[in-house]
C-alpha cells in the first residue's frame, strides 16, 4: 500500500499524486488555523521542509505587516462554509528568510464530514518590494 503523505486527506495515489504536484501551493488547515498538510510545491517554492511546516500556525510565516489583515481574511472564510474567498496579496516568508509576494485565497470545508478542513492555496508572484509600514 502507497504511504498517504496528506495522513489520510486523499483516499487513492491518483489523488495524492495530483495534490503533491499540482503548480500551485497547497495548505491544509485545521479550525485553528494549524498546518495538517503542505504539498510538495509549497515546499519547493518556498524551501521548505514537511516537519518544519506541519504543526505550526498558518500564519507564522506571514509578514508582520500582513498579519491583521491575513488572519480577518481566514476567520471571514471560516464564517462562510464552502465558499472561496477573495484573492488576498500578502507577504510570506521563503525558508531563507527573504519574503515573497503572494496571492493566497482559501474555502473552509470545516463542516463537511468527509473533509473537516480548511484548504488554502497560494501563488508566489516573486521576492516582494518593500512597501511602506
Amino acid at each position: 500500500m502507497a504511504h498517504d503523505p496528506t495522513g489520510g486527506l486523499f483516499g487513492d495515489r491518483r489523488k495524492i499524486a495530483l495534490f503533491e504536484r499540482l503548480p500551485e501551493m497547497i495548505l491544509v488547515l485545521d479550525r485553528d488555523g494549524t498546518i495538517l498538510h503542505a504539498n510538495g510545491t509549497l515546499l519547493r517554492s518556498l524551501d521548505h521542509r514537511l516537519d518544519d511546516v506541519v504543526g505550526t500556525s498558518a500564519l507564522g510565516d506571514v509578514h508582520p505587516n500582513d498579519l491583521a489583515y491575513m488572519a480577518a481574511s481566514l476567520e471571514t472564510r471560516q464564517a462562510d462554509e464552502g465558499r472561496s474567498g477573495m484573492i488576498v496579496q500578502v507577504r510570506v516568508r521563503h525558508a531563507e528568510g527573504s519574503w515573497h509576494s503572494c496571492e493566497i485565497v482559501g474555502v473552509s470545508l470545516l463542516d463537511d464530514p468527509e473533509v473537516e478542513a480548511f484548504a488554502v492555496t497560494l501563488r508566489d508572484l516573486g521576492r516582494a518590494t518593500p512597501l511602506a509600514g
